[in-house]
């Protein structure tokens, strides 16, 4: 029997990458997906697809359980947290700037500690593998401060 229809049902707020899997009579089996933003380990996200096929309901009315090839399947998707935005004490430095600067993320559950690379010439002073961190600039370069958690 030909499957004419996926029919994909996606947690709230996500969306499909190139919309095709919504377009009526399209036969696509898989999709890419947009999760919604902000969405990140606060709850376990269910894709679920089914297969329909115009052979087995003549009246193409997708839904209709006349209409299904096949079980619900269900993927449950357990996302990892993701970090807020990094601050700063101060966002900006002149030239010779050795005075240090506070960053900061949001902490996230579970995480052991944080990584912070930092351009060539710069320091941690103190703890290094905290959600907080004091930072020496080398005074002669600026550059991008990131953060990840494990």
């Amino acid at each position: 029997m030909p499957i004419d229809h996926y029919l994909w049902d996606l947690p709230t707020g996500w969306t499909v990458a190139d919309n095709r899997a919504y377009w009526n009579g399209s036969s696509y089996e898989d999709i890419k997906v947009i999760p919604a933003k902000g969405d990140g380990g606060t709850t376990i996200n269910k894709v679920r697809v089914r297969a329909y096929s115009k052979t087995c309901n003549t009246s193409y009315n997708y839904g209709s359980p006349l209409s299904y090839v096949s079980n619900e399947e269900v993927l449950y998707i357990d996302r990892e947290p993701q970090l807020g935005n990094i601050t700063a004490s101060r966002a900006s430095l002149h030239c010779g700037d050795k005075s240090s600067i506070t960053f900061s993320v949001p902490t996230l559950p579970n995480a052991a500690y944080y990584t912070w690379p930092l351009p060539a010439g710069w320091s941690i002073s103190g703890s290094a593998d905290a959600s907080t961190v004091t930072v020496v600039p080398s005074g002669q370069s600026g550059g991008q401060v990131s953060v990840a958690a494990t």
